[in-house]
């Protein structure tokens, strides 16, 4: 019965978008059609991001859908989505879009392991690896081999759990 509505609500996200990923909608407004109240709404998105069927954009609430979202119903995927992957980059030190793609994917790793029910020694190690990132992007100079180090340990951690689509984006932050 919650599959059905979670492949509801999927549907309602991949109409609001129409099925782009880049697109961007409030989470409630996509429960208001199903006759959802707020608190459920926010429910049924935080279930999707965890499936990996959707993507937290906005800490308001604003969510999209994910290839993952896509191909769970089963929806041709469009074929560009890969040519707008931010990297960190090879160099020594963060450029400023290595920097502003770090900071982004932090954000939405710390939303989808505050919703998830991971184990506490994988919490544990997760939040350290959170702690080495903040701490590098402190530096006026942020070490990309430290950052990517970091965000390698995360994306294993996030495999090892279940969480495919979150490792999936951060080994493309980090690819290269």
């Amino acid at each position: 019965m919650a599959e059905d509505k979670e492949l509801l609500y999927l549907n309602e996200l991949y109409a609001a978008t129409n099925g782009e990923p880049d697109a961007r909608v409030s989470m409630y407004d996509i429960g208001t059609p199903l006759g959802l109240e707020p608190d459920e709404a926010a429910d049924l998105a935080q279930t999707l991001c965890i499936q990996g069927w959707a993507e937290l954009k906005t800490l308001s609430g604003g969510i999209g859908i994910t290839t993952e979202g896509l191909k769970q119903l089963n929806v041709d995927i469009p074929r560009d989505t890969g040519s707008q992957v931010a990297t960190l980059g090879t160099g020594t030190c963060l450029k400023e879009d290595g920097e502003e793609a770090a900071v982004n994917m932090l954000n939405t790793i710390k939303t989808i392991i505050a919703t998830s029910e991971l184990p506490y020694p994988v919490l544990e190690e997760m939040v350290i690896d959170i702690k080495t990132i903040e701490i590098q992007m402190v530096s006026p100079r942020p070490k990309t081999r430290v950052l990517k180090e970091a965000f390698r340990s995360l994306a294993d951690n996030a495999e090892a759990q279940s969480l495919t689509s979150v490792a999936a984006d951060i080994r493309a932050l980090i690819a290269v």
